[in-house]
């Protein structure tokens, strides 16, 4: 018999979900706030924001999809799991312009940005600042390009199937990532190299002196 939280749920989780959920958590641990909430963007079937908040029991754990039927996923998730600090899942489209939903300290979106149009990824920024306070992180997991570049040809040839399937979709660039971030008032303070060719990006609110962002030629 399953006898962890992890192990329990593994039929919510894909085998990459399996595979890096708990890199992710090991790396999230210094740049989450030691109470409050956070809010996940775009939790798919929640294994994630389950297992964290399993691990991270002083931190309330609120996720969200977009779609009913990704809510009622999640609601069967938060059931199994029956963690006081897994809240039930909202409905969030990141491009509303009221997200409804307040005192959250954090946000976290893993493996949005590449399936999702640009507008959604310029919509993330703009709704995490308007949640957000100063000092106060909005972290981002996922594929990323470096300097216009894949840093894999699994990556390259991951982005040409996913445009093949959606024009609008494709792995992002960092840079282009800052500049949404400062038209928001984020800093990059964290990239943090990932197993599997993935980043995780921890981008501060409030204007900082020191950031990661690649500087302006």
């Amino acid at each position: 018999m399953p006898d962890t939280l992890f192990d329990r749920l593994l039929n919510f989780a894909s085998p990459a979900a399996q595979r890096n959920c708990l890199p992710i958590s090991d790396a999230l641990e210094q740049y989450l706030p030691e109470t409050g909430v956070v809010l996940e963007v775009a939790s798919g079937s929640g294994f994630h924001s389950a297992v964290l908040a399993d691990l991270y029991k002083t931190i309330t754990w609120l996720p969200s999809e977009q779609h009913a039927e990704g809510v009622k996923i999640l609601e069967k998730i938060v059931r199994e799991a029956e963690l006081p600090n897994f809240l039930p899942p909202r409905r969030l489209d990141v491009r509303a312009i009221n997200w409804q939903v307040a005192d959250v300290n954090a946000v976290l979106c893993c493996n949005m940005l590449h399936i999702s149009a640009w507008s959604a990824c310029e919509a993330l920024f703009v709704g995490s600042g308007r949640l957000l306070s100063d000092g106060e992180n909005l972290i981002i997991y996922g594929p990323f390009k470096v300097g216009d570049k894949h840093t894999s040809q699994s990556n390259a040839l991951f982005d040409k199937a996913l445009k093949e399937q959606n024009a609008f979709w494709g792995i992002r660039d960092i840079s282009n990532l800052e500049t949404l971030a400062a038209a928001n008032e984020f800093s990059l303070v964290a990239k943090v190299t990932m197993p599997v060719n993935n980043f995780l990006l921890v981008y501060k609110r409030g204007k900082l002196t020191n950031s990661l962002a690649t500087p302006k030629s």
